[in-house]
């Protein structure tokens, strides 16, 4: 008995592609848990546990199993039902707000180092 293996259908490798161009890391999954600073090996960790106990997405397929990428889709999807009214907007509105105190933060020490305030 001889078996063969199929290829896939053209539209579903091209849908496979598709999902690997927009794929995230495991490090963007951190920075959307709020841990941003992990190492991979405390995130790969966690990760798992999400997938087992709360149906976080799966990995999408790799050449190599260290290569861990998640359809960006899948992961803010699963982010996005977990979050409760009002607070996607409220991070967008941290994250402007962030940017505003970075760009005086940055002057301040423009203004210390005039003035000899800071090295």
């Amino acid at each position: 008995m001889s078996l063969a293996l199929a290829a896939p259908p053209l539209a579903r490798a091209d849908d496979l592609r598709a999902q690997l161009s927009q794929a995230v890391s495991l490090f963007y999954i951190g920075h959307r848990l709020g841990h941003p600073g992990r190492t991979e090996r405390w995130l790969r960790a966690r990760v798992d546990w999400l997938t087992s106990h709360y149906d976080f997405p799966a990995p999408l397929p790799a050449p190599r199993a260290s290569e861990r990428r998640y359809s960006r889709r899948a992961v803010d999807a699963w982010f996005d039902r977990r979050l409760p009214p009002g607070a996607a907007s409220a991070n967008g509105d941290c994250t402007a707000m962030a940017a505003i105190l970075d760009a005086r933060a940055a002057n301040l020490h423009q203004l210390g180092e005039q003035r000899g305030i800071v090295a």
